[in-house]
């Protein structure tokens, strides 16, 4: 009712309106012309529009009718369905690692003490390696080594830093040798010397530490420290010197017999049998010189030799001064 009522007044202010502009109006055919139509000057004003005739709007009380939109009918969501995942196996028990089993340590090899090489074979000779008066067939120091009274005499009087030699210039592998020996001053052992090489490199300056005639290899002592040595290698063997102690003399002759045959080696001092030896390692066995041992010392020493017959491949497989 409210928007009827201002609907009908907006009509009626229309019509009056309308009414006053007809009044002024001049007459059609009149002498006076029309006035002209002045802009009302309202300045920031804007001017006010003819009212528009509102649209005839339904009645309040018949209410329009809504139509539903378009819309599909919601189709019903599909169930969800589980990924389509395999079953996963239970896990599997985590195996050991791959580590193969670790062996016991091995102990380092050692030469069996029962390897026996036979004796070589080979002409047998017998030689008199000195002749009782001269070093012919030998090598060695001339200052330290001599002939007297038809022996050879090893001495030093200024210290020696290195053991030295007197060489035979023949090599040899088997044999049995036999000689006298007497330490006469100091208590230093001596020895023979075979089975090696003469090996100067032991040290940087061969000339000036006299190393030039240094053996390298197996040495049987005598007097004092009995027993056998690996010069420059395996240093002391498992030969017990304690029988030739009982029978040697340490400031007086001592007859030796060396019996070297395959990787035996049998010693006799003043006939009796003190070493009986298998070298557990046969590679380091090689035909070289037989040496006459002076020792390195800080003091002088002096040791004597005669005799000195060796026989190569020898016949008999026995110490033949043994008694």
């Amino acid at each position: 009712m409210y928007r009827l009522s201002i609907l009908a007044a907006l009509l009626a202010g229309a019509a009056m309106a309308a009414a006053q502009n007809k009044e002024q109006s001049p007459r059609p055919g009149g002498p006076d012309k029309p006035a002209a139509v002045k802009p009302v000057e309202n300045g920031d004003k804007k001017p006010v529009p003819s009212p528009a005739t509102p649209k005839p709007k339904p009645p309040e009380n018949t209410p329009a009718t809504k139509v539903a939109p378009a819309v599909a009918p919601k189709v019903p969501a599909a169930p969800k369905v589980a990924p389509a995942v395999a079953p996963m196996a239970p896990a599997a028990p985590k195996a050991a690692p791959a580590v193969a089993p670790k062996a016991p340590a091995t102990a380092a090899a050692k030469p069996t003490e029962n390897v026996v090489v036979p004796p070589n074979k080979g002409e047998s000779k017998t030689i008199q390696l000195f002749d009782g008066k001269t070093l012919n067939g030998w090598t060695g120091y001339s200052d330290l080594w001599s002939v007297k009274n038809g022996a050879i005499v090893a001495r030093n009087d200024k210290p020696l830093k290195f053991s030295t030699y007197l060489l035979t210039k023949d090599q040899y592998t088997d044999f049995r040798i036999t000689f006298a020996s007497k330490l006469v001053e100091s208590e230093m052992h001596s020895g023979i010397s075979f089975w090696g090489e003469v090996r100067p490199s032991v040290s940087k300056d061969p000339k000036a530490d006299r190393t030039e005639h240094t053996y390298a290899g197996h040495l049987v002592m005598f007097p004092s420290g009995y027993g056998m040595y690996d010069l420059f290698g395996r240093n002391g063997l498992p030969v017990d010197g304690a029988p030739a102690r009982k029978v040697g003399k340490q400031h007086d002759w001592n007859d030796v017999e060396v019996l070297a045959q395959g990787n035996r080696v049998r010693v006799a001092v003043n006939g009796k049998a003190v070493v009986d030896w298998y070298d557990p390692e046969p590679k380091r066995i090689k035909a070289g010189p037989i040496g006459l041992q002076l020792h390195s010392n800080n003091v002088p020493q002096e040791i004597l030799f005669k005799g000195l017959v060796i026989e190569t491949f020898p016949k008999e497989n026995k110490l033949i001064t043994v008694k």
